[in-house]
């Protein structure tokens, strides 16, 4: 074998450990698994992860579970899900509860006790960044801003194409969840999966997103089809408590 051969074989190699290496980090991160309220889980988590994300994209392809649809656009993601049930599909990821959130309160004490389900909305949804903002959104993006509420129910579809192995049985595909805002995912770095104004999409064509702070069990990159709704009345009143926002 030539020189020039091996060296090109080993470059190919190289490559393929820095994706390998990618993809290893961002497994164990996972959208930030470490134990609540630890450092690092907290405001904007999604931004330290966009340029690991970005990398992650070009290397999805070379995993058998990829499915490629040659309708879809560049990346080759398949196209999102319609709502069935609900107003609004959105995209989801998880990072973890912040004793001090872009709505200035605490988002684990907020709904602790209750069945609401604390996120950060993308910045498209609200009307500004980066604190106290109010709704935004128009056109397919719902408004939902700090303190806004929701309630809907997870697709058994990831917005990357790869095989699914939780059962269609599980609970977390039957179940309805009441969601609150309490953080913001501002766009930029994040843009992969939280566009920064009405009407833009993210990589995987939605115009929604919810970075959870609590997940159920069995959560993972999941749609989630939604309906904006009134918060109860016992969020309403925490919400007002808590929260610095005026």
């Amino acid at each position: 074998m030539s020189f020039s051969r091996m060296a090109a074989l080993a470059g190919l190699a190289g490559v393929f450990l820095v994706r390998a290496s990618d993809l290893s980090a961002l497994r164990a991160d996972d959208e930030c698994q470490a134990e609540e309220g630890a450092e690092g889980c907290g405001l904007n988590a999604l931004q330290t992860k966009g340029h690991m994300q970005a990398a992650a994209i070009n290397s999805t392809k070379d995993d058998p579970r990829f499915a490629m649809d040659n309708e879809s656009d560049l990346l080759g993601f398949a196209p999102p899900p319609h709502p069935r049930s609900h107003r609004f599909m959105a995209t989801s990821t998880r990072y973890g509860t912040n004793p001090q959130t872009a709505c200035m309160l605490d988002s684990a004490a907020l709904v602790a006790g209750t069945d609401y389900l604390p996120v950060a909305s993308a910045e498209a949804m609200q009307n500004g960044c980066c604190k106290c903002n109010g709704n935004g959104g128009g056109g397919g993006a719902a408004g939902m801003g700090c303190g806004a509420c929701a309630k809907g129910r997870f697709i058994r579809k990831l917005p990357r194409g790869y095989k699914i192995w939780t059962p269609e049985s599980a609970d977390i595909f039957s179940k309805e969840y009441n969601i609150v805002v309490a953080d913001i995912c501002p766009g930029g770095d994040n843009a992969m999966w939280c566009p920064s104004h009405a009407g833009q999409k993210n990589k995987f064509g939605v115009q929604n997103h919810f970075d959870f702070a609590k997940v159920p069990a069995n959560f993972d990159n999941f749609y989630f089809e939604f309906t904006p709704t009134a918060c109860s009345g016992e969020i309403q009143s925490r919400l007002k408590r808590m929260s610095k926002c005026r």
